[in-house]
């Protein structure tokens, strides 16, 4: 989900899915890389110690942001609305010899690949559909690392 709300709609969203009637659930957010549509504006809003909730920089999330990684490199997911023992696990449907390989068909050149890292140019570059669905090919499966999320990240 993209940055849809004020700080207390997300707050009220986020905590009403939180303890719902069939348990604990939550929305994902996947975002690759340095994607400008996902990551351009600040996201103040998600910061629980921000202190400025009339902002006009007060943006905020709703659910949990994933961000993948590659090669061996745990997946982030991020929020502040979970508890911090919240245990995330990213999993596959594939067989395992496929798990984290990229098909032929979805492969795309590796300078878009490289041109993800570079200021500017990479924020467009990662919005690329091709990046996102290569990306979550080569997402390693198992436990993310688990962060608060803060207003400049």
């Amino acid at each position: 989900s993209p940055i849809a709300s004020d700080i207390s709609s997300a707050k009220w969203f986020n905590e009403t899915i939180r303890s719902g009637p069939n348990g604990p659930c939550t929305t994902w957010r996947i975002v690759n890389h340095h994607d400008a549509v996902a990551t351009l504006f600040p996201a103040m809003g998600d910061d629980p110690h921000y202190s400025y909730p009339d902002s006009l920089f007060a943006f905020a999330h709703l659910g949990t942001e994933i961000k993948m990684r590659r090669d061996g490199t745990k997946s982030i997911a991020e929020n502040n609305y979970a508890p911090g023992s919240t245990k995330v696990c990213a999993v596959s449907g594939l067989p395992p010899e496929q798990v984290g390989k990229v098909p032929k068909a979805m492969e795309v050149p590796r300078w878009m690949i490289w041109a993800q890292y570079f200021p500017l140019a990479g924020w467009m570059f990662s919005h690329f559909p091709g990046l996102y669905m290569e990306s979550l090919q080569a997402m390693q499966v198992g436990e993310m690392e688990w962060r608060r999320k803060h207003a400049m990240d």
